[in-house]
């Protein structure tokens, strides 16, 4: 599979649905249809979403889930700065 970006999620989720509306098999649920085709598979369906290019990052692709704001990694003194 692939990492997306959160605010990506909607798109990622809506690719893998209509892959499984194709090609699922007569009766086969979504996990066993995602069981059963190569994660590869996946993975390609997702890969522009998941690639994240210089030229098109937006503040919003560092926004994690339930957050308003960008990530800000912080460097603190202390033992678990070690």
């Amino acid at each position: 599979m692939s990492k997306v970006p959160v605010h990506r999620m909607n798109d990622a989720l809506e690719r893998l649905v209509k892959m499984y509306d194709q090609q699922h098999l007569p009766d086969e649920d979504l996990g066993a249809f995602f069981r059963r085709v190569p994660p590869a598979q996946a993975t390609e369906a997702l890969k522009d979403l998941a690639l994240l290019l210089p030229n098109e990052i937006t503040e919003q692709d560092y926004v994690d889930l339930g957050e308003t704001t960008t990530f800000n990694p912080e460097v603190m003194d202390g033992e678990c700065a070690v």
